[in-house]
């Protein structure tokens, strides 16, 4: 008995070894490869009547992260210039008391003259923040946090694969603090700090079957000793 439990406690950690490695093999490679601070305060407005949060030809220092996590190559290390465009609207009302927050979709297209370093559409993203805060600097309560749902870069710019998950996050300064009027966020505008993430490895899942060959291999070898063990006992 003492011989089978051995056996089957073997072909456990074989088989465990051989998923733990599938789960290695597969894991995302998620980094944030550039981020941008605006130049001038207060270039974006919320607008309480239509529930829209919007910016146009702001001005901000754009910074994108050089190996390895370089995915696109402008403004590498010490930043550069780029002028944007947010055009958001809400989609649901505010809801909270201590923290207030509202879902919003809408697009975002960071530019150097015609060069579009950035252009994102984003669904569900969603603008928070404790309910009368307001901060100084860029250093703000106010967020807004959300996942891409597409995204195009120009080939001059793009040098490496964009690769799901890809998400961003603004930090906002808000004047006034946050408070609620009607369904929608009291009217502010906001200055902006942000940075965008995505999956760098461009690698899919490794489908069990194939993954598991090795394991499987070692699990035989493993078992092919098990059985001569035991003939030589006898």
């Amino acid at each position: 008995m003492s011989r089978v439990g051995f056996g089957k406690k073997v072909f456990i950690a074989a088989a465990i070894a051989a998923l733990g490695a599938t789960a290695s093999a597969t894991k995302a490679a998620t980094i944030t490869f550039a981020s941008f601070n605006d130049s001038l305060a207060n270039q974006w407005t919320y607008n309480n009547g239509a529930g829209t949060l919007s910016t146009s030809g702001a001005i901000a220092n754009w910074t994108s992260f050089g190996p390895p996590n370089q995915i696109l190559n402008y403004g590498v290390g010490a930043g550069a210039p780029v002028t944007y465009t947010v055009s958001a609207t809400a989609t649901g009302a505010v809801t909270g008391t201590t923290v207030l927050s509202q879902t919003i979709s809408g697009t975002m297209t960071f530019k150097n003259g015609g060069t579009t370093i950035l252009s994102v559409v984003f669904s569900g993203a969603i603008l928070s923040g404790t309910a009368g805060s307001q901060s100084s600097g860029l250093t703000a309560d106010t967020s807004i946090v959300g996942q891409v749902i597409s995204y195009t870069s120009d080939p001059s710019v793009q040098v490496g694969s964009f690769t799901a998950p890809f998400s961003f996050s603004i930090s906002f300064t808000t004047i006034p603090g946050l408070t609620k009027t009607g369904s929608n966020f009291t009217s502010f505008t906001a200055t902006a700090t942000g940075s965008f993430s995505a999956d760098q490895s461009g690698a899919s899942p490794t489908p069990l079957p194939i993954a598991a060959w090795g394991g499987m291999s070692l699990m035989g070898a493993i078992g092919g000793v098990g059985a001569f063990i035991k003939r030589r006992r006898r």
